[in-house]
């Protein structure tokens, strides 16, 4: 009778587990391409809003914020080299760090560009991103 039901178990156990990888292999499940970064990594760093079309330097009491808040930014699906125009504003982040410059670009809190790579992103962590710029540039 163990038997009978392991060999009931099994096959339901290898289905929730393929389901899992093929959920995982098309991207479904958020990534965080900056979970990296580091306030020690940063060098220099300053936003963009728009609008206003205003721009500012980050002080540098205020890395470790804007460190916690990158690395928190969560994409999801494929990359994609450009997206439909959207009305709105937008914030844009240039940080210059130990391992090079990178660009990042919340565009109307739907799109987030790292480096010319347009990603669908997460509402709350960008939305964190353009508070943190507004305050910035105020």
């Amino acid at each position: 009778m163990v038997m009978k039901m392991r060999k009931k178990i099994l096959p339901g156990f290898i289905y929730v587990l393929l389901c899992l990888i093929l959920i995982v292999g098309i991207g479904i499940l958020p990534k965080r391409p900056l979970k990296n970064i580091r306030a020690e990594d940063i060098i220099s760093a300053s936003v963009y809003v728009y609008p206003p079309d205003m721009n500012a330097q980050v002080a540098d009491e205020d890395f470790e914020k804007l460190a916690k808040i990158i690395s928190s930014l969560q994409v999801y699906g494929k990359a994609m080299d450009e997206i439909e125009p959207i009305t709105g504003g937008g914030v844009s982040v240039e940080l210059m760090t130990t391992n090079g410059n990178i660009e990042i670009s919340n565009i109307g809190n739907l799109y987030l560009c790292i480096n010319g790579k347009y990603y669908r992103g997460y509402y709350r962590p960008m939305d964190a991103l353009d508070s943190f710029a507004r305050k910035v540039t105020q």
